[in-house]
């Protein structure tokens, strides 16, 4: 078997990535106890800071992105403004893209809050906030910065990314986050339902802990697909 066949089986900072962002919730759970307000709020912290690293290399990202067509982005070519010290170019097309693109992620980041974190805060107004949530949020956008330099920059990644490419991730990853994070809001609700519990009760451990697990598991799968994707394409 060829060596470059199972590259993608190596650790390395993307995996590193998935690990915390996924490791943070459950030691934060395990050593302060269930919190399914913590959880959801994590989950949107940890949305914002992979929305702020995906932003850094979109700004990047060295391929431009495609017209459709003349206009000013066919005019522009591959003009932009040089980083001096670094072979890095914001081009001016990737600004054209980013005015498409940016107002997209806004929304899927207000989403994220409004429609998952919000009504579970407003639903336990006297919940406390674990202080794991703001610790592993640090941890995530730190190791996901990391990810970025050594990845993206050092490796050379913005060179073959366009800005849409550099950010089709976080918007997945965003319908990931909204829908783990509704599955425990909607099954906490309905258990707390003609019940004498408030939601941030109901969500128990076993609920808590089984998102966190699918979570893992979705995050995990589309890290190794991507390695694979990426380790195929430098094959053929």
């Amino acid at each position: 078997m060829r060596r470059g066949s199972v590259s993608w089986l190596r650790p390395n900072a993307g995996l590193l990535a998935v690990l915390t962002a996924n490791g943070a919730p459950a030691v934060g759970l395990l050593a302060f106890g269930t919190s399914g307000v913590g959880l959801v709020v994590f989950y949107w912290l940890e949305f914002t800071a992979l929305s702020v690293w995906a932003l850094v290399r979109a700004l990047f990202a060295g391929q431009p992105p495609e017209t459709g067509g003349e206009g000013l982005g066919a005019t522009w070519g591959d003009a932009g403004i040089p980083i001096p010290g670094t072979d890095l170019t914001v081009l001016y097309r990737t600004l054209q893209g980013l005015v498409l693109f940016v107002p997209l992620l806004a929304v899927v980041w207000v989403g994220v809050g409004g429609l998952v974190a919000g009504p579970v805060i407003a639903a336990t107004p006297d919940a406390e906030m674990p202080p794991w949530v703001v610790v592993g949020a640090a941890a995530v956008f730190f190791t996901e910065g990391g990810r970025t330099v050594v990845e993206y920059f050092h490796r050379g990644g913005y060179r073959e990314t366009t800005v849409g490419a550099a950010l089709k991730g976080v918007f997945l990853r965003g319908v990931v986050l909204a829908g783990v994070g509704l599955l425990v809001v909607m099954i906490a609700d309905e258990f707390a339902e003609g019940r004498a519990v408030s939601v941030e009760a109901a969500a128990s451990g076993p609920l808590v802990f089984a998102a966190v697990g699918v979570k893992f598991g979705i995050d995990l799968a589309a890290h190794y697909a991507t390695e694979r994707d990426a380790s195929l394409g430098g094959l053929i």
